[in-house]
């Protein structure tokens, strides 16, 4: 397998294992750094990263809790033991309301535990932006409603 694809296999793996903690920590490096929308200040380590995700877990209902997060368009390139993924990551919700889009980057290193990300960067896309990322029809999973629904 290439790097490429080791990378997109990991990338592809962290939103599976979205719900498990340890699994999700385990694609991270520990002194990771991460901006996020949501953030008022850029992240210092998987702790820091696990602080955010109980602050956002604290304010979920079933009905705020995504169908599914998954990235779309990823690209990846490595160079050695470093590699650097883009993509757009869509949660898609239930009910009514409109997906939500973050356009990504992770900056990865490849150590004796494989490859980690050492650093992530996530911002928000606007409505406009969401509606211009939206893949054609045929590319989105059977029974998935289309984005801004």
């Amino acid at each position: 397998m290439s790097s490429e694809q080791e990378v997109t296999s990991l990338i592809q793996g962290l939103y599976h294992a979205l719900g498990d903690w340890q699994a999700f920590a385990r694609c991270l490096d520990p002194g990771v750094t991460v901006w996020e929308s949501d953030a008022d200040r850029m992240l210092h380590s998987t702790a820091e990263v696990d602080a955010l995700r109980t602050r956002r877990r604290a304010g979920m209902t079933p009905a705020t809790v995504p169908v599914s997060v998954a990235p779309e368009d990823l690209l990846v390139d490595a160079w050695g033991d470093s590699a650097v993924a883009r993509y757009v990551l869509r949660a898609v919700y239930p009910g009514a309301d409109p997906d939500r889009c973050y356009r990504v980057s992770d900056v990865l290193r490849r150590g004796e535990q494989g490859w980690r990300i050492v650093h992530h960067h996530s911002e928000a896309m606007s409505p406009h932006d969401r509606a211009a990322a939206a893949p054609p029809p045929s590319s989105r999973p059977a029974g998935t409603p289309p984005a801004g629904r």
